[in-house]
């Protein structure tokens, strides 16, 4: 639920729009829509490599502490979207915050569920935890635009 929670979904889900609302032109926020998918697809593979050399704690500590960084800079950065330079860096600091996001806390989480569960309970525990990160996209994926209104966003 944490990855959830975390606002990774949302981003993945709704990032065209996001990029588009603080200025980027359409085509722009549907390539750097792009490029954050780009950007979790590689990280994935560099993740699978690290967490196997380096163990759990020290990706882990680099992938939340750098989420908490970007989100940092983009509540600043995006309180400029008038500024061009303000909504490239407003990209780069989504893309790095997914980077981040991925190459820690994402990877890690479905890593570690098999460990957690003993061998006879393994395939269905897991299967539940799989259902449980699912219907929690879902929930989230499904709510975030009616939270952005309650808001007033």
């Amino acid at each position: 639920m944490s990855l959830q929670l975390g606002g990774v979904v949302a981003v993945l889900y709704y990032s065209t729009k996001m990029f588009a609302n603080i200025g980027i032109t359409y085509p722009g926020a549907v390539y750097a829509s792009m490029g954050v998918s780009v950007v979790k697809l590689c990280m994935n593979m560099c993740s699978m490599y690290t967490i196997e050399r380096w163990g759990r704690r020290i990706p882990e500590l680099i992938g939340t502490g750098g989420q908490a960084i970007m989100t940092a800079l983009l509540t600043v950065f995006l309180s400029f979207p008038a500024y061009e330079w303000a909504q490239i860096l407003s990209v780069l600091f989504t893309v790095l915050f997914i980077a981040f996001n991925t190459f820690g806390p994402a990877t890690i989480t479905f890593m570690i569920s098999p460990e957690l569960f003993q061998e006879n309970a393994r395939a269905s525990g897991v299967s539940m935890s799989f259902v449980a990160q699912y219907m929690a996209n879902t929930i989230i994926g499904f709510s975030f635009p009616s939270l952005r209104i309650v808001l007033g966003q």
